[in-house]
């Protein structure tokens, strides 16, 4: 990459930090909408998913944590809404999920999870994370993974029915 290319992601970066920063003590509302603010400049190529990612985490939770308690939750609120926007944005979990500690992980993907069916319905959810290609075991250590986890999210790699639409009936006045 070129030196251009470094300063425009950290540009980025910073602006994907500050929207994160800013929103964290705001109400609910506030935070899903820069999920989907997000969402829609990743879509468009307003930011790239490297200065996304650069500047999601970065730095945020250790400054933060003492100061908000409930940063994780707030941290899935806003990744809620940008995986369950109208943007196929899952593939971006693993990437995220690996800069999380690993004992905070899990809790953010059942965040991210439970604010993203609340803005689109499950089988939205279910199709993105079919297109991705993951399972859980690519996103989390194989070891870590009990059973009450893996069966409260078995619904997303659930075969999904398709549905045919009804017969009409041709009926004779």
């Amino acid at each position: 990459m070129s030196t251009v290319t470094y300063i425009y992601i950290d540009q980025q970066a910073l602006i994907v930090r500050e929207l994160f920063t800013n929103v964290l003590g705001a109400k609910p509302r506030a935070r899903k909408a820069i999920g989907h603010l997000l969402g829609v400049a990743l879509h468009k190529n307003i930011i790239s998913n490297h200065g996304f990612l650069s500047g999601v985490l970065t730095d945020l939770v250790p400054d933060n944590a003492v100061d908000i308690p409930l940063i994780w939750q707030y941290i899935g609120e806003i990744l809620g809404a940008f995986v369950g926007g109208s943007s196929p944005n899952m593939s971006l979990l693993k990437p995220i999920l690996q800069m999380v500690p690993a004992e905070k992980s899990q809790a953010l993907f059942k965040y991210i999870i439970k604010f993203a069916i609340e803005i689109s319905p499950k089988s939205h959810i279910q199709k993105f994370w079919q297109s991705s290609d993951f399972s859980l075991n690519d996103l989390f250590k194989s070891d870590s993974i009990n059973s009450t986890f893996a069966n409260e999210f078995n619904w997303l790699s659930e075969i999904i029915p398709t549905t045919t639409p009804p017969l009409k009936e041709n009926r004779v006045i």
